[in-house]
């Protein structure tokens, strides 16, 4: 990936991704990338929710499998890192939390958190959202709609659309539906021997 080097005269800077992960897919990684490289990063910490608040349910494969699906995707990559916190708070999985402790754990780091614009149309509904936006720079990709302007946040515009989804892919595996070039191939190979997402008989 095009992360930055490491530079000893500034400070390291940390991109963020979120999500559920259920399951991860190539859009996941490109985007990953994009930000990588607009936003100089040194890495991209990858952060699987236990549950998210913005979806339904805690999703359809379990904790365990996500990341698993998350540590296999990125498994060798230079500039991408496994970050299981939130998975060992069980509960509804806050943003800003996660924040604070990369904030604990990095305490002169540049945090960057990395979003799609269907998120970032609403951030005044996410749980304490100003003190998350107080702590990171928001990198925003278009999903699917265009970034809009925001006054008195940080944020970056990206120009990488995200076009695929997770829940695009659990329904083409349910359909019978070419779907393993969606995803990495050592996510579609976990995805076959666990048998997740097939319809259950």
């Amino acid at each position: 990936m095009n992360a930055a080097a490491p530079d000893r005269l500034r400070p390291e800077r940390i991109g963020i991704l979120g999500g559920t992960f259920d399951p991860l897919h190539r859009g996941h990684l490109e985007i990953a990338r994009a930000a990588a490289q607009l936003g100089a990063l040194d890495h991209v910490a990858f952060v699987p929710a236990y549950q998210s608040p913005h979806k339904n349910n805690g999703g359809e494969a379990g904790p365990g499998d996500r990341v698993e699906m998350v540590r296999r995707a990125i498994e060798g990559q230079a500039g991408f890192r496994l970050v299981p916190w939130e998975l060992h708070r069980p509960g509804l999985s806050y943003s800003v939390d996660t924040a604070r402790q990369f904030r604990e754990e990095h305490p002169d780091a540049e945090l960057f958190w990395i979003m799609g614009s269907d998120q970032w149309s609403v951030l005044e509904s996410w749980h304490d959202w100003a003190s998350l936006a107080a702590l990171v720079t928001f990198i925003v990709f278009p999903r699917p709609d265009p970034v809009q302007p925001r006054e008195g946040v940080r944020y970056v515009a990206m120009d990488r659309r995200l076009d695929i989804s997770s829940t695009l892919i659990r329904d083409m595996i349910r359909q019978g539906l070419p779907w393993r070039h969606l995803v990495p191939e050592p996510v579609a190979t976990y995805i076959d021997v666990r048998n997740l997402y097939h319809e259950k008989t």
